[in-house]
């Protein structure tokens, strides 16, 4: 093939691919994803905050049992000190095990919400795929600090790529690399598109919580009113980790009718 003919081809291949971008289907707007958020969160709100809650309600009971034990027993009985330490050590890691069964949950009731399925249904539904999920989630982490060594920006760059990669693990149960590869495919094309609404969403809680945090500071320095506040920050934060899952899945499912098309 002569040099000419190459170029041509190049040519031509570089024009087929600016066409394919150029007719990319746009993805909904940040508003209208965060409108769809925030109506499935309002909507869902107890189920969500239920479910967020049952590793909290597992640790305050096994420390109220801890601290009656403690109570009850000799102070000075080694026995018991060496109980009370190994009974902690097992609980702290059976409420990590149930702190991720119930994020599991949440991703699970996200997306099978429509079946109306209860609760424990969820969470015994979540148990099946709580190896699966760890397996992704460590993937993601290593890929991740392995792009970070090379510099920042590609760590950045790959770890938007994997973004959704628990998605594609809860929708079309690919597990490990595969799920990886699977968001990534997904958000090919698109990453600025979906950088942006993550920005937006996470700088737009991100004002709420430094303003109004700073506003508090300046008004009411060294008083009970900003140590309330400092409290009501929490709670709105804890509270709010379903609307961010929910925000990734509409992001998902909004990719996936893209690639349909």
């Amino acid at each position: 093939m002569t040099e000419e003919n190459k170029q041509k081809d190049k040519d031509s291949e570089n024009i087929s691919q600016n066409k394919t971008q150029h007719n990319l289907a746009p993805m909904k707007d940040f508003l209208a994803l965060f409108e769809e958020s925030l109506e499935f969160f309002t909507y869902n709100f107890k189920k969500l905050i239920s479910l967020l809650s049952v590793p909290i309600l597992a640790y305050l009971v096994i420390f109220a049992i801890i601290f009656l034990f403690s109570l009850l027993s000799s102070k000075n009985n080694f026995k018991t000190s060496s109980f009370l330490f190994i009974f902690l050590v097992i609980s702290i890691i059976l409420g990590f095990i149930l702190a991720i069964i119930a994020k599991i949950g949440l991703y699970l009731y996200v997306k099978d919400v429509s079946k109306n399925i209860s609760l424990l249904e969820v969470l015994k539904k979540a148990k099946s795929k709580f190896l699966g999920f760890i397996w992704v989630g460590f993937l993601i982490n290593l890929f991740v600090i392995f792009w970070s060594f090379l510099f920042i920006i590609p760590g950045i760059i790959f770890s938007l790529y994997y973004s959704l990669s628990y998605w594609v693990y809860i929708y079309e149960h690919k597990t490990g690399i595969n799920a990886l590869r699977g968001s990534k495919d997904l958000i090919k094309s698109y990453w600025w598109a979906v950088l942006k609404r993550y920005f937006f969403l996470y700088g737009m809680f991100f004002l709420f919580f430094f303003g109004s945090t700073w506003i508090i500071d300046f008004l009411f320095n060294n008083s009970i009113i900003k140590l309330a506040w400092s409290v009501v920050i929490q709670v709105i934060a804890f509270l709010s980790v379903p609307l961010f899952i929910i925000f990734s899945n509409f992001i998902y499912l909004d990719l996936k009718r893209i690639k349909k098309q």
